[in-house]
């Protein structure tokens, strides 16, 4: 009975699925490929405009009580919701607090800084610099060192970096009930759902992130780009065939005749 109920709780806090994907996944996957095999064919697929992607958020791992790749899933699970530039970088948190400056010989415009410390508090913000500190420290109290306590600490951690990076990136409030910006202790945690930011978090984020100077890429067609100008060379035939046929000179341009009388 203890293993059924242990396999119960893993489930419940995210242990990993069985290996293999399921059919609906394998389904999807496929109508996806049908999709962009037609885009590929008749539009020349998608490109990203030169310089639309401006700007970096950097999740800075200065610990080793949390596996990295913890971090990692959080940083995938944030890129699918925000399509920026987001990386997990290997650097000491500066001390005794980090700074504005800091984050610019990083070449970040806001970070998430993961530490492990006995004397700091659970999480610290900075608002106007743009950056907080995660001590996963405090994520571990009162745990036990086997699996289900492992998985707990993973779990806490997430949620406590999903909220490092919201209010790192400007979000403070949303009109969702129980989201993470509501939990009062590592406790708390463990009853919500931690591996999400939900939709006026999105959009909020978005519109401080544009203050601070980071944007997404902006993705086209190749018609479109073509179209308005800025399309990277061709690489393949219809690519070619679309550029060609987008700066072609029309068979019968219009003429313009000059009157005097009108001036035009």
């Amino acid at each position: 009975m203890k293993l059924v109920a242990l396999s119960f709780a893993l489930a419940a806090i995210g242990a990993p699925a069985p290996a293999g994907p399921s059919s609906n996944e394998q389904a999807r996957a496929e109508q996806s490929k049908k999709i962009h095999e037609v885009y590929e064919r008749k539009f020349g697929g998608f490109v990203v405009q030169p310089g639309s992607m401006a700007g970096k958020i950097g999740f800075v791992d200065a610990q080793s009580d949390l596996p990295r790749a913890e971090i990692s899933n959080v940083v995938a699970t944030i890129r699918r919701g925000l399509p920026y530039r987001i990386d997990v970088l290997g650097a000491p948190c500066p001390a005794p607090l980090p700074t504005a400056g800091n984050l610019s010989e990083k070449g970040l415009n806001a970070a998430v800084y993961v530490v492990s410390d006995d004397a700091l508090p659970a999480l610290l913000v900075s608002p106007e610099e743009n950056w907080s500190i995660v001590n996963v420290r405090k994520f571990r109290e009162g745990l036990s060192d086997d699996v289900l306590g492992r998985r707990l600490f993973a779990l806490r951690c997430r949620g406590e970096l999903m909220r490092g990076f919201a209010q790192a990136c400007g979000i403070w409030t949303s009109d969702y009930k129980d989201n993470i910006l509501d939990a009062l202790s590592p406790q708390e945690l463990d009853s919500m759902k931690v591996d999400s930011l939900v939709a006026d978090m999105l959009q909020r984020c978005k519109t401080h992130l544009a203050r601070i100077g980071v944007t997404q890429a902006r993705k086209a067609m190749y018609t479109r780009a073509c179209q308005e100008g800025w399309a990277p060379p061709p690489t393949n035939d219809v690519q070619k065939a679309i550029w060609d046929k987008v700066r072609q000179l029309p068979a019968n341009p219009i003429k313009i005749e000059y009157d005097p009388a009108r001036g035009r």
